[in-house]
């Protein structure tokens, strides 16, 4: 996807429809107008992968306002993964829901979403511990899919 895409996707993202002005002031802190002309290719960012990540930011943090409205305080329990699942679980149904209703396909949304949390959670616990997890993952989708898909004898 090209910059003003990209750029474009974060903004409807978090400001819906009237987005340009809002992203420009708000998150990327320049002028409208410049954001107009970025947004048609006539003029560039010095650095669009620090825009990108200022997107990306606000992004996060929206999302993680939203989290803590509704997210119980950690418990002291040896099965805490399994709650947090079970409390996000409506809030990123909301999420793909309200995307689809705006026009994404929900593959698009899951896809982006995975690569936000593939990049958070090597920021978080660093590239080969995320690594580890995410063929944890892998390994319950095989399961997921032989106990759904059983092989034919």
């Amino acid at each position: 996807m090209n910059f003003p895409d990209t750029l474009a996707e974060f903004g409807r993202l978090l400001y819906g429809d009237r987005w340009q002005s809002a992203l420009a002031d708000e998150v990327v802190k320049i002028n409208d107008r410049t954001m107009r002309r970025w947004i048609a290719g006539t003029e560039h960012p010095r650095d669009q992968d620090e825009v990108i990540a200022r997107c990306r930011a606000a992004l996060a943090r929206r999302i993680a306002d939203l989290l803590l409205i509704s997210l119980p305080p950690r418990p002291e329990t040896p099965n805490a993964d399994n709650l947090i699942g079970e409390a996000l679980s409506p809030l990123l149904a909301q999420i793909l829901a309200a995307s689809v209703d705006r026009g994404w396909h929900p593959a698009e949304t899951l896809a982006a979403t995975l690569s936000w949390l593939a990049s958070a959670l090597i920021d978080g616990v660093g590239e080969a511990e995320a690594a580890k997890l995410l063929r944890q993952s892998t390994s319950l989708i095989e399961r997921h899919n032989n106990n759904t898909h059983p092989a034919r004898d």
